[in-house]
């Protein structure tokens, strides 16, 4: 999530940020989300997932074809499908969990969005 948040600032900063949501496909932009929504129901990333959330969802181009609501539903149908909680650590899910969604899958959509902003220019 650290590299996420920090990929999001630079977007952000540098105007970026409507273009990658642009280059990702509707699965890119909803396995981010749904590791974002996964994040916020922990104790040690909530602020962080909640602040990346918010910034994500007041981008329409993120948003776009319900990739944002459809993992906010995923989220909740995994929440009460599985017990305990999935937790987050540096490594990825906590083994057992029922996690699907690792946090390499965001560093690859984080490759792939630089990628594909590479091949714009």
């Amino acid at each position: 999530l650290e590299q996420l948040q920090n990929w999001l600032r630079e977007a952000t900063q540098q105007g970026e940020l409507v273009a990658a949501g642009e280059s990702l496909d509707y699965d890119y932009r909803r396995n981010i989300f749904l590791l974002l929504h996964r994040a916020a129901s922990t104790r040690t990333w909530h602020e962080v997932a909640d602040e990346l959330l918010g910034k994500l969802t007041s981008v329409e181009s993120w948003c776009r074809d319900g990739a944002a609501r459809d993992a906010s539903e995923t989220a909740s149908r995994i929440q009460l499908e599985t017990s305990p909680a999935c937790g987050t650590s540096e490594e990825g899910t906590s083994p057992g969990s029922g996690c699907d969604l690792q946090v390499e899958d965001v560093a690859n959509s984080r490759a792939h969005v630089e990628g594909r902003l590479g091949e714009e220019e």
